[in-house]
């Protein structure tokens, strides 16, 4: 999980906004992106399907992949995520 933490709090930071404001923009509160993002609680269905569609608004692949390959219990390489289709 710390991976696509790491992925998720990266895409945050490259949006220039809070974590706070974050959270909200992604439908999650900011205490759970908190224990999230400080690996105190580990990404339900629920947050899992939120990060993703975030992650597809914003186009990010790499991102995509690691939540896919969370869900799944596989690796990322074993994920194909095709650009075009975002």
């Amino acid at each position: 999980m710390a991976k696509v933490m790491e992925l998720i709090e990266q895409e945050r930071i490259k949006s220039g906004m809070s974590a706070e404001r974050f959270a909200n923009l992604v439908g999650v509160t900011s205490t759970t992106y908190s224990r999230q993002n400080n690996g105190r609680q580990s990404l339900g269905i629920d947050s899992l399907q939120l990060y993703a569609q975030y992650a597809y608004k914003a186009k990010n692949v790499d991102l995509l992949r690691a939540l896919g390959a969370y869900a799944l219990g596989l690796e990322p390489e074993e994920i194909i995520v095709k650009p075009s289709k975002l």
